[in-house]
């Protein structure tokens, strides 16, 4: 018995995860709770949405840990708060379910006592945690080397996601290139910076969607470049689609960041210019099914967002390898099968069958 603790609807039974969970008759059950994790400013962090996610945690691992019959072989939790809570109170009532942390990323900070302080605070996580899980290759040889006395298994699971009748919605705005906006979104690891830089004088309008204040700081909003704060959801979807094409500037190797938008825009035919990275490799394939340009180098961004304003049929090929690329290797259903294949292979041979047949272990 797997259970999850989606929160971004009160029901998801009818979401693709779960269908696919249903597909491949796998024992589980859903605490869902619809909770909003927005945050503009770090006080609205760590007054607000904080406080709000450690309550609905707390009762998700009473609720789930303690109450259920049959008790879960694992529970599969998405954040640092869950983590922490629920590998706390498994471990202080000496309790058997395994503890997943599905997505372990690890933001690099410059101060040193930040990152004194956030190596402390994730290595007590991963102490208490039994799998985390990571979405690149190269960040569980990252993390298992620093934090080598982790009692967790890192395991690689490829970012999978859903962009809802997606076919229909590229059908939609197929045709609807009359206006060269190109989109950028994205809160974590952006650099917007370099990206405003890169359009300067060139033939387009950029739009950037980001609701987080510090990550568009220095931005100056003109007659070519629009800061959207508020566009989530459908409309979010729509503005993806309706772009002449996609832009994924990132500031950092050392952290996974971009392949949701990345993902999401192959999913709609578009053609993505990205940042090269450590993850974003792993995604894509330069000149295949994207074009990567330099961490920061701001004339390798013009020169790859000129050609994609310019060349109608490299746009098109990029863009057609690219949804190709998203239905075989990225969608929630693949995303699914390789989550419970990750779980199945770190788990001992007598919870792997309780995994399988939902018995009690």
């Amino acid at each position: 018995m797997l259970h999850f603790f989606p929160h971004y609807a009160n029901d998801v039974s009818e979401h693709p995860f779960a269908v696919e969970l249903r597909r491949c008759q796998l024992p589980h059950r859903f605490f869902a709770s619809e909770v909003d994790r927005n945050y503009t400013t770090l006080a609205e962090r760590l007054f607000v949405a904080y406080p709000r996610m450690m309550w609905v945690a707390l009762g998700s691992a009473i609720r789930s840990l303690l109450l259920s019959r049959p008790r879960p072989v694992a529970a599969v939790v998405g954040s640092d708060i869950e983590a922490l809570i629920f590998g706390l109170i498994r471990t202080l009532l000496r309790l058997r379910t395994i503890i997943v942390y599905e997505t372990l990323i690890i933001a690099p900070r410059r101060s040193p006592v930040l990152r004194a302080a956030t190596h402390g605070y994730f290595g007590f996580i991963l102490s208490l945690i039994d799998v985390a899980i990571c979405h690149s290759r190269a960040e569980t040889v990252q993390y298992a080397a620093a934090f080598p006395r982790a009692r967790c298994r890192f395991a690689c699971v490829p970012y999978g996601t859903t962009v809802t009748n997606h076919r229909a919605v590229i059908a939609k705005y197929r045709n609807r290139t009359e206006t060269a906006d190109i989109v950028t979104a994205g809160r974590s690891g952006r650099d917007y910076t370099t990206l405003a830089k890169a359009i300067e004088g060139l033939p387009c309008r950029l739009r950037i969607i980001c609701n987080l204040a510090s990550s568009v700081a220095g931005i100056t909003q003109n007659e070519q470049i629009t800061v959207i704060r508020d566009c989530f959801g459908g409309d979010y979807i729509d503005m993806l689609a309706k772009s002449l094409f996609v832009v994924v500037p990132l500031a950092a190797d050392d952290v996974s960041a971009g392949q949701m938008v990345l993902l999401q825009a192959s999913a709609l035919r578009k053609a993505v210019v990205v940042t090269r990275t450590t993850t974003t490799l792993e995604y894509a394939t330069d000149t295949e099914d994207a074009l990567f340009v330099d961490i920061g180098d701001v004339q390798q961004m013009r020169t790859a967002i000129r050609r994609l304003l310019e060349d109608t049929s490299l746009r098109d090929r990029l863009a057609e390898n690219a949804l190709g690329r998203f239905e075989r290797c990225y969608t929630t259903e693949q995303y699914v099968r390789n989550m419970v294949a990750a779980i199945v292979t770190v788990a001992r041979p007598g919870k792997a069958d309780a995994l399988r047949h939902g018995s009690e272990y």
